[in-house]
């Protein structure tokens, strides 16, 4: 699911993904190569950076100092009308 997103996410460019602690001491072995072979088409590369944020899941983009917050509560908060919009239709209808 995150490589997934990722790839959805990246921006052309070479930019920094960074994971929250927990989730960067559990990354499979070859993630970033994964990750990077998944992008190749779209111009784009990312780093793992070493550096960890305090969020639950998801992820942080970097670039050039620029960041894009792709934590699963982030991408739910901005999604909430959506949502809420499909949970009424599904319920209601």
């Amino acid at each position: 699911m995150i490589l997934k997103l990722a790839v959805k996410s990246a921006q052309s460019g070479e930019g920094e993904i960074l994971f929250s602690a927990k989730d960067l001491a559990r990354l499979p072995q070859g993630f970033e190569e994964k990750l990077n072979a998944a992008l190749k088409g779209r111009g784009a590369a990312l780093r793992i950076s070493g550096d960890a944020r305090d969020i639950d899941a998801g992820f942080v983009l970097t670039y050039g100092g620029i960041e894009e917050n792709c934590s699963i509560d982030a991408l739910f908060d901005s999604a909430h009308e959506l949502l809420q919009d499909k949970a009424q239709e599904i319920l209601f209808s």
